[in-house]
């Protein structure tokens, strides 16, 4: 499946559908690598509208953190300090 087509599967207006497939990204990623090429399109999905959408984005961008050797993760995410958080 293309980059595109799995991105829009992730925001179909059917909920449950994005959510079966997002649970199957993630089960993937625990096992691979398959996904991290996805990785900035995950975290661009936190931006999106639908709360929904932004959660699966979220929840599939930190499934890679075992993969994130260039700190992708670190760097997309706000820091404590930047938040005032101690």
């Amino acid at each position: 499946m293309e980059r595109n087509q799995i991105i829009s599967k992730l925001k179909d207006k059917d909920d449950k559908c994005a959510y079966e497939f997002s649970k199957e990204i993630g089960a993937k990623s625990a096992e691979s690598d398959a996904y991290y090429s996805l990785f900035d399109d995950f975290i661009a999905m936190l931006c999106e509208k639908s709360s929904y959408v932004r959660t699966r984005g979220f929840c599939l961008a930190c499934a890679q953190a075992r993969w994130d050797s260039k700190g992708k993760l670190e760097k997309s995410l706000p820091s404590q300090e930047k938040n005032g958080c101690t």
